[in-house]
């Protein structure tokens, strides 16, 4: 007889060596589905790491350059300063370099004559000796043309300016003060506090930047690296973000390594992440699938395929949204509107800034040119040109100004793979600027003013004098009287023109104001007082209802005739019958504003309106508003309209409120 059979004549050696070799092909397909897993993982984590580079080098070079617009604003403002008091062309003295040291808010002021200390005044407080500013200034190079020559000293662990301002070939001024512009003086602005900050993330070993010289900026766990000549790895690495695995502090790290120039800064972006998830995901996906072989041996080939295919694509799917939580994690870390598209503009991150800027409902994703058919972040420019754009721009729904960055993801091969926009609130920055070039300009002005003022007033004078002896000398044969209106009329002229000037040069010339404690209520009901009889008379109601108590430190006769220019103002462009309603109240702890409200006929061009000589009156000078936005802005505050065509008028005075004495 013929030995047992399995099945239907199948031999039980062939059913045995049919077993086998199953069980040798599902542990050569338990084997492959293993390393499958492990790489997609380990590729997972490696884009993860090149995207946080990328996105660390973007928001690196932001950061740098909003810190040189800082600097350059606050050298602005400090030259502006210190050029008012050169124009004075007075003698310098001791009051006067106070007054110097205190509207620049410096350390230490001097008045230098030979490269030696003349004269100073100084805080007390850190302030440099004699010996080292004269043993400073005796390194320098100095060009009598320059407008600055200046240099950054750390003391005591802050940031402090040195800078000497040359009058002639060999007299100047030096100032010292302490620098609180841009990140060396705000650490939550710096370079360095954003790499710490993204360093503390789970999963983030460290964060560098790397110069020949050695380490700029770095996470806090880095206490020590190889020398980028030391490393072959670092020296071909390029523009593109390459990754290795290394031995950090006795364990190893995936680190992705791009090179970063942008400014003063030269060197390369390294960052490490953590490969501890990644081995607990490749274990589990180890001993899954093994377990999972062991069983198909029994169960067969094609329900082993079925799981192992299974617990492989829950396994990706599973890093998948892990990386995608962390990548949203980041992005919505991020102040600004981030927006990430691939290569064929479907929309593949964007964060919560700017799905709340431009009043978007939910982050659910769509083509590009759908939601943004305008191309606010000029993504569609940046992907043909696979160049970065960096532009200003006034998106969304929001009166907020940006700095945009847009970059392409370009892959190895040099095509584009899609890109990202990252926009940074400059609001802020602008506002100081353009009140800064205001000011300037308001300073160019008051010279001008002064020297017309002069050259109008001496024919004035002159035609005064000859009226005068006219009236006195002259007696016509006939028509005294009207001789006599005729003359009185050519006085009233001249008058007029005094005051026109008057006017003028309280618009142009920039006063530092004599500031004194004074209730801003008292201040209101006087000017409503005076204007009582005349809105009585015009049937118009001027209501002021008085609040809490507001004291603030303010100069109240030019403040009282700021307030009585706005409300004259509403006054004379309201029709009878109308309303204009007075209303003050503390914003916060730092301003105080007065608000007055008509109901008349508005005002066009906001703007327009506070530009000198701009009036829509026919017996008009245009110079009232532009005289109460020059008062506020020597408060250090600013005069707002708001106000449409035919839906009436609100003009804003916003000063600071109550300071402490200095």
């Amino acid at each position: 007889p013929g030995k047992p059979s399995l099945f239907y004549g199948l031999r039980l050696r062939h059913a045995v060596a049919l077993l086998a070799c199953l069980a040798i092909i599902l542990v050569f397909a338990g084997y492959f589905s293993v390393s499958a897993g492990k790489k997609a993982a380990f590729d997972s984590v490696t884009a993860q790491g090149r995207a946080l580079t990328e996105t660390l080098i973007s928001s690196a070079e932001m950061i740098i350059e909003a810190d040189n617009e800082f600097i350059e604003l606050g050298l602005e403002q400090l030259s502006t300063i210190i050029a008012e008091y050169q124009a004075q062309d007075l003698t310098p003295d001791e009051k006067m370099l106070e007054e110097l040291a205190e509207s620049t808010e410096s350390r230490r002021v001097s008045f230098i004559e030979n490269r030696k200390v003349e004269i100073s005044a100084s805080s007390g407080v850190q302030a440099p000796g004699t010996s080292e500013v004269e043993t400073w200034l005796g390194s320098l190079t100095i060009d009598p043309d320059a407008e600055i020559i200046y240099e950054f000293l750390p003391v005591d662990g802050e940031r402090f300016f040195w800078g000497y301002f040359p009058y002639d070939k060999t007299s100047g001024v030096f100032v010292a003060k302490e620098w609180v512009y841009g990140q060396y003086g705000n650490e939550k602005l710096s370079l360095y506090h954003l790499l710490n900050l993204v360093g503390r993330e789970t999963g983030v070993e460290y964060i560098m930047l790397q110069n020949p010289e050695g380490i700029v900026f770095a996470s806090k766990k880095v206490a020590s690296m190889k020398s980028i000549f030391d490393d072959p790895f670092l020296m071909e690495t390029g523009d593109t973000t390459q990754s290795r695995i290394i031995e950090f502090q006795d364990r190893e790290v995936l680190e992705t390594v791009r090179k970063f120039q942008y400014g003063e800064f030269d060197g390369l972006f390294r960052v490490g992440l953590s490969l501890y998830g990644y081995r607990i995901i490749a274990n589990s996906v180890k001993r899954q699938v093994w377990l999972v072989v062991a069983a198909l041996i029994i169960v067969g080939m094609l329900g082993f395929g079925a799981v192992v295919g299974f617990q492989n694509f829950d396994l990706l799917r599973q890093n998948l949204q892990k990386a995608n939580v962390v990548s949203k994690s980041i992005l919505d870390s991020l102040p600004g509107p981030v927006v990430a598209v691939d290569s064929a503009l479907h929309i593949t991150d964007i964060n919560s800034a700017a799905l709340d800027l431009f009043g978007l409902q939910a982050r659910s994703l769509h083509q590009y040119p759908d939601l943004f058919p305008d191309d606010p972040f000029q993504l569609l420019r940046v992907l043909e040109s696979k160049r970065n754009a960096g532009f200003e721009s006034d998106m969304g729904k929001s009166d907020r100004w940006f700095f945009v960055t847009a970059t392409p993801l370009i892959t190895l091969d040099g095509s584009a793979m899609g890109a990202i926009a990252i926009a940074q609130d400059i609001t802020d920055v602008k506002k100081v600027g353009q009140m800064a070039e205001s000011r300037k300009r308001l300073s160019e002005m008051g010279a001008l003013a002064a020297s017309m003022a002069h050259e109008i007033r001496n024919p004035l004078n002159a035609i005064g004098i000859t009226i005068q002896r006219m009236k006195s000398e002259i007696k016509p044969i006939d028509g005294q009287d009207e001789y006599e209106v005729f003359l009185d009329g050519l006085k009233m002229e001249i008058s007029r023109l005094n005051s026109i000037i008057e006017k003028f040069l309280a618009v142009a010339r920039s006063v530092k104001p004599r500031l004194e404690k004074s209730d801003i209520n008292e201040l209101i009901s006087s000017v409503v007082n005076l204007f009582s009889d005349q809105t009585r008379s015009q049937d118009i109601s001027l209501y002021w209802k008085p609040g809490k108590t507001l004291i603030a430190k303010i100069d109240e006769a030019a403040l009282t005739q700021a307030l009585m220019n706005v409300v004259k103002n509403s006054i004379e462009a309201i029709i009878k019958g109308g309303n204009i309603e007075v209303v003050a109240q503390a914003l916060d702890d730092e301003k105080v504003r007065i608000s007055v409200i008509d109901n008349g006929p508005g005002i066009e061009d906001a703007t327009t309106a506070l530009k000198p000589f701009h009036t829509t009156k026919d017996s008009g000078t245009g110079l009232g508003l532009a005289t109460a936005s020059s008062i506020l802005a020597d408060h250090g505050g600013e005069l707002v309209i708001e106000s449409s065509p035919g839906k009436g008028c609100r003009i804003d005075l916003i000063f600071p409120a109550l300071r402490s004495e200095s």
